[in-house]
């Protein structure tokens, strides 16, 4: 068992003890009787494998289609905020502005030249393929406008250095860990998104661009065609990494071996044991042949006891207080040698940030981060007052995506007008520093509350339902980590408001 993650070589220790986590769950002791040493061992290995290699679904369903209409080392300009049939990504944040870039550094080298941007919060983040978020440059960086360099190396410790040496004419550079990566830039909107103008005049001067470089290519071209997007792999970015099938292993596997020589694990000293890795699993010279004593069922259930236990392990997390809690620093954004994180992020919170830039607080209560309202139930969130950050917002995702309403509302944050409960603004024109409790109120969205309520209502799905909770800060203080920030109560009411 991997419940924290620690390296490679720690996955590859776990095979001896998985019968004892798994066997019971079969349900079947004639099952279980069946499971010989070999499928146990070829069923963990490919275990490993897919808990590796499952962030390429997220990547092919985020940046194909950028691929395809603009190429590679072209921003995509985004024109418009995330909406529940628009989403962009999973769990968007709906008052920010995404542009998409997929990376390619197999030929060239990329030049990105940074606006100044000085009204607002932004942030242009770099990641590589698998979705570390390595380097970023922003509000939060307080990133000097001009000219960055992005290449890759294989002596260089990724992330960004200021004024290199070696590229005098760039304020920094750039390093990449993988040949193929992305940025998703975020600008945010204000007003509720009524200046969506000036966040395209904004867009207008970001200019990323490919530079010649002398040395040999590094790998293929990143295309529509080498990036082998099918509807396999898109249908397989909205499944657990535990629930995918037999036919979206085999495609994830074999995108894997056709790509791993020129997109490495991001800490080289993990390169060899990825490499025994992907052997046991089958991935051998740009070929994936599943084992023969592979059983996908054993596989999808060892996957899914690891991060089990590895979302039960208090050690794993910060207790923020009244049932919040965020992944400590080392498992966010930026995941190194923690694949499980990896890829249990990349499907509950693609591209997600490093926690200097941004944190992405949860409400769990029991184990689990579900809540449900009937058409006559509701939920009032108690802050205790204004969340110190730069920006931040309150958002209820349903299946990880916006949650449709008639009001196209989808997240409250500091350019919203909430109220408080005289019905002064919580974050007022002129500059009043006032602070104090707010309440924002959670409701079925075709159940409208009472008129003093409707600024500080987020609709929960239509006809009741399950959904979840997600604050976000992006320039977070430290008091939203150390305990100083009091974070906000959560009450289920019996009735509705």
């Amino acid at each position: 068992m991997f419940p924290n993650v620690n390296s490679v070589q720690n996955l590859l220790r776990f095979t001896l003890i998985v019968p004892m986590i798994v066997a019971p769950s079969l349900g079947s002791s004639i099952v279980a009787r069946q499971i010989t040493t070999s499928s146990l061992e070829a069923s963990n290995s490919v275990a490993l494998a897919l808990v590796y290699a499952y962030p390429l679904t997220l990547y092919v369903q985020t940046f194909y289609n950028t691929t395809a209409s603009v190429g590679a080392n072209t921003i995509n300009r985004g024109n418009t905020t995330s909406t529940a049939s628009n989403p962009i990504l999973v769990r968007p944040n709906a008052d920010y502005v995404y542009s998409p870039v997929a990376i390619d550094l197999s030929h060239d080298n990329v030049e990105v030249t940074l606006p100044n941007i000085t009204d607002r919060s932004y942030v242009f983040p770099f990641y590589d393929l698998y979705g570390d978020n390595f380097a970023n440059l922003g509000s939060v960086a307080n990133s000097p406008p001009g000219k960055y360099l992005v290449r890759l190396s294989d002596d260089c410790e990724p992330g960004l250095v200021m004024g290199h040496t070696e590229f005098p004419q760039y304020l920094g550079v750039i390093t990449s860990p993988t040949t193929w990566g992305s940025m998703m830039i975020r600008i945010v909107t204000f007003n509720n998104g009524t200046d969506l103008q000036a966040v395209l005049k904004i867009e207008s001067q970001i200019d990323i661009k490919p530079v010649s470089r002398s040395d040999s290519p590094s790998g293929p071209a990143l295309t529509t065609e080498t990036l082998k997007g099918s509807s396999i792999l898109n249908e397989a970015a909205l499944k657990t990494p535990w629930g995918l099938n037999a036919s979206d292993a085999t495609t994830i596997l074999t995108l894997m071996a056709a790509i791993e020589e020129y997109n490495g694990p991001e800490n080289s000293s993990d390169y060899d044991a990825v490499q025994e890795m992907f052997r046991a699993a089958g991935i051998s010279r740009g070929v994936y042949t599943p084992p023969p004593q592979l059983n996908l069922t054993l596989t999808s259930l060892i996957i899914a006891n690891n991060i089990t236990a590895a979302l039960s392990t208090q050690s794993n997390f910060i207790q923020l207080g009244n049932s919040w809690k965020n992944l400590i620093p080392a498992l966010c954004g930026d995941f190194h040698e923690h694949y499980l994180f990896r890829a249990y992020t990349a499907y509950t919170g693609y591209l997600q940030l490093v926690s200097t830039q941004a944190i992405y607080p949860e409400y769990v209560v029991d184990g689990s981060n579900e809540l449900s309202v009937t058409m006559n139930e509701s939920y009032v969130i108690q802050f205790s007052g204004k969340p110190p950050a730069a920006s931040w917002s309150l958002t209820p995702y349903a299946d990880n995506y916006l949650i449709p309403n008639g009001l196209n509302r989808y997240s409250l944050h500091e350019q919203s007008n909430i109220t408080y409960p005289d019905g002064s603004l919580v974050y007022s024109d002129d500059n009043n520093t006032t602070d104090g409790p707010f309440e924002i109120l959670l409701q079925a969205a075709n159940v409208a509350p009472p008129a003093n309520w409707t600024s500080n209502w987020l609709p929960a799905p239509a006809g009741g339902g399950s959904f979840t909770i997600n604050l976000r800060a992006y320039g977070p203080t430290a008091a939203l980590s150390n305990g100083s920030y009091v974070y906000p109560v959560v009450t289920k009411l019996s009735v509705k408001v």
